[in-house]
C-alpha cells in the first residue's frame, strides 16, 4: 500500500526475485514510474485508495504499508487499518523493522 515510486517491491524482488507482488497506490504517477522499474511479468499495479480497497477478503499473504499511514488523518486510520487486516490471511502490525522479529 502506498507503492510510491515502487523502491519498497524493488527491495522485495533482490531478496527474491521468483515473488509476485501488487502495489497500490492513488498517484497515476507514481505508479507510472513504478512500471518502469519493476519486473512486468510479476508485478500487477493498481490505482486505489487505501480506504477504498478493490480487494477481497483474504487475498495477500503480506502488506507492506511503510511511510503511507502518515498521509491520512488519525481519525481514518481505523478503517484503513481494518481495510488492510480484512484483506491478509493473518497480520503482524509492529512500529519495529520485520527482521525484528525473525527470532520467533
Amino acid at each position: 500500500m502506498g507503492t510510491g515510486s515502487g523502491i519498497d517491491l524493488l527491495a522485495l524482488f533482490s531478496i527474491n526475485p521468483k515473488i509476485e507482488v501488487v502495489g497500490v497506490d492513488i498517484s497515476k504517477e507514481n505508479l507510472k514510474f513504478a512500471r518502469g522499474i519493476l519486473p512486468k511479468d510479476r508485478t500487477h499495479l493498481v490505482q486505489a485508495e487505501v480506504t477504498y480497497l478493490p480487494f477481497i477478503r483474504e487475498t495477500f499473504n503480506a502488506v507492506n504499508i511503510s511511510y503511507m499511514l502518515h498521509h491520512h488523518p488519525p481519525k481514518l486510520l481505523r478503517k484503513i487499518i481494518g481495510n488492510l487486516t480484512a484483506i491478509l490471511y493473518w497480520y503482524v502490525f509492529s512500529e519495529k523493522p520485520i527482521k525484528m522479529l525473525k527470532n520467533y
